[in-house]
Parts: structure tokens; sequence; C-alpha cells
């Protein structure tokens, strides 16, 4: 496990937009198998403290690559999401010790697939590696791999109003891979759930259980 990986008692589900993350989550009954929580009200000033608290640790880490980052525009509004999710996981902290918990919509993984499908965001591994040391990672995270076209087409049927790039979906999709690396060598316990298939939620159920 690496030493600079803060790992907490939590499990975080992520994949593309539109990869079918919610219907897994209603059709194999995850609130039956582990306890979940949803977002809890942080105030601006508390979003504001948490990510101030973020740009300090990474730049003492790096300066130049944490100069690099806040110049740009959408770096900045996923920090400021980092900040309001890190100060939910900061508020809760007590409940983390005895059990998993999953984090529905307040977990630190989702944030970076919505800035780079929904704000254009071009991420870089030494940025995102960067921010990685010091973010709190969940105990075990499930993956939804999809094709980035069946999740393009999903999202776009959900968001009618939305004129996104099919690009940012392939883009989005090499992240989801570099992540799932990322995680499974910090220690994360990884899940990976095919949802180009029918999805086995015992499998998924299986998993979750283990220790």
């Amino acid at each position: 496990m690496n030493n600079d990986t803060y790992i907490i008692n939590t499990v975080e589900m992520f994949g593309l937009c539109g990869s079918g993350k919610t219907t897994i989550q209603s059709n194999c009954n995850i609130d039956k198998i582990v306890t979940i929580y949803n977002p809890i009200p942080i105030s601006a000033i508390h979003t504001y403290i948490f990510t101030a608290y973020i740009i300090a640790k990474i730049f003492v880490i790096s300066p130049i690559i944490s100069f690099r980052f806040l110049c740009d525009r959408q770096s900045r509004k996923l920090l400021l999401k980092l900040g309001l999710r890190v100060g939910g996981i900061f508020k809760r902290r007590n409940i983390y010790r005895d059990s998993d918990i999953f984090l529905r919509d307040s977990g630190v993984l989702m944030p970076f697939l919505s800035a780079i499908i929904e704000e254009s965001w071009e991420w870089n591994e030494a940025c995102v590696l960067l921010l990685f040391m010091v973010l709190p990672v969940p105990k075990k995270a499930i993956f939804v791999s999809v094709e980035p076209s069946v999740a393009y087409v999903r999202y776009i049927e959900r968001n009618k109003n939305k004129s996104i790039s099919q690009d940012l979906f392939c883009l989005a999709n090499e992240f989801c891979q570099f992540l799932y690396i990322l995680l499974e060598s910090k220690g994360v316990k990884m899940i990976k759930v095919d949802n180009n298939v029918s999805v086995k939620c015992s499998f998924l159920s299986d998993k979750l259980n283990e220790e």
C-alpha cells in the first residue's frame, strides 16, 4: 500500500456519465449490501476552506505543477468540486471507522469524469497523480465499464438540451482506465463491472462483502 495514500472505509462507484451506475445501484439493491450516504449540505465557506486545504497540500509537494494547475479555469472549478466532496467526507469522518459506507454522489472520483465530459477539462497524469497524493480515497471502488459510444447515447437521451462531443467520452474513458490502475496501485480494492453485458448482481454483492 502506498504510504502517501489516505484510505477511508468507503465505497465509491465511477464510470462514464451514462454508463449505468444509478441503474446498477437500483437493480442490485446496493443499499441492502452496504450503508449508503447521500451528499450532505456544506456551506460555501467550508467548501472554500477545504479547497484551500487541497491547494496547500499539493503546493507543498510540487509548487510548479500546482501553479500550472491553478492557472487553468476548468482545473479551478474541479478543485472547488473536490473541496465540496472532501468537506463532506471530513464532516462524516467518525462514521467511517466501523463499516464500509457507500458514498453516492459524494465521493472524490466522479468529479474528475464530470470535469472531462461537461467542462472539457484537459487532464494530465502529473496533476492527477499529485491530487491523489492528498485526496482521501475509498477502500473499495466499483468501476462500471461500458463502451464510450453507448454511454454517449444514453447521456444525450437523458440531457437533450446539452451539446457535447462524443470525443470527450473517449477521453473520459481513457481517464477511467488510468484511474483504475492508479487506485489499484494505492491499495484500493477494485471491482470492475462490465455493463456492456448483463450485470450479475451476485458477483457485485460477493465482491463488496469481501474483506
